[in-house]
């Protein structure tokens, strides 16, 4: 059976658009409080945030409490992405899956729509010994394959003869600039990171809150969430932050 979605065509947005992004997210989230506090003077500062960033409801992770108790380390979040949105019935799996490829494929040329086939791979076996993060890779109606390479970093170091690997396991796959997403999701963008994206110019950056935050509005749009895929990403947000 076909799982329909809307057509997904985005505009690349600059490197430097990305690196921004909490800045600019705080100018808007600013904005909005002024908006707001001009309609409703007694809303809290906490509370038009909030409204503004779609924490106020039930279904966000920002909800339930994280696991206090784990420290995740990379292997450990991608892997965990992998398991929960290869979980569940055929129509939770690929509503997450697709969740996670229209999170990452904003700001990409990457179009894809009546999707027969979807699958997220953590841990991806790659070119010699190599093994990319996360691996989405799916294909349309018409035969049209598309995908995702991501990334992950939140403590290791990146370089770009380790991109490099990757772009080649992704050309095994049938996968290449043309239809799939390269993309480097970091906790913050060392100097050594910027270079190492920059020395390969089919990958992009991406924060992690970014990623999360874009992830979080898929995942409501497709109405395949569960309250153990909320804590997951709730601790993940608590990693990210320390």
């Amino acid at each position: 059976a076909l799982f329909r979605i809307r057509p997904r065509r985005f505009q690349v947005e600059p490197l430097h658009e990305a690196r921004s992004f909490a800045t600019a997210s705080l100018l808007r989230a600013l904005a909005g409080i002024i908006r707001v506090g001009i309609k409703s003077p007694r809303l809290s500062t906490r509370d038009a945030l909030s409204g503004h960033f779609g924490l106020g409801g039930p279904g966000h992770c920002f909800a339930t409490k994280p696991h206090e108790w784990v420290q995740l380390h990379e292997p450990q979040v991608t892997g965990a992405f992998a398991h929960f949105i290869g979980s569940g019935d055929q129509r939770v799996r690929r509503g997450r899956a697709l969740a996670l490829m229209g999170a990452v494929a904003a700001g990409s040329n990457i179009v894809f729509d009546e999707v027969t086939e979807i699958e997220v791979t953590a841990e991806a076996r790659g070119q010699g010994r190599s093994r990319m993060d996360l691996l989405v890779k799916g294909k349309t109606t018409c035969g049209k394959i598309f995908g995702a390479v991501i990334e992950t970093k939140i403590g290791h170091r990146l370089g770009p003869a380790q991109l490099r690997t990757y772009e080649l396991s992704a050309a095994a796959e049938n996968l290449d600039a043309s239809n799939c997403v390269f993309l480097v999701v970091a906790r913050t963008f060392t100097n050594e990171t910027r270079n190492a994206v920059a020395g390969c110019p089919v990958w992009r950056l991406l924060s992690w809150e970014r990623l999360l935050v874009r992830f979080e509005a898929e995942l409501a749009a497709e109405n395949v969430d569960d309250e153990d895929f909320r804590r997951f990403r709730r601790t993940v947000w608590q990693r990210i932050a320390r």
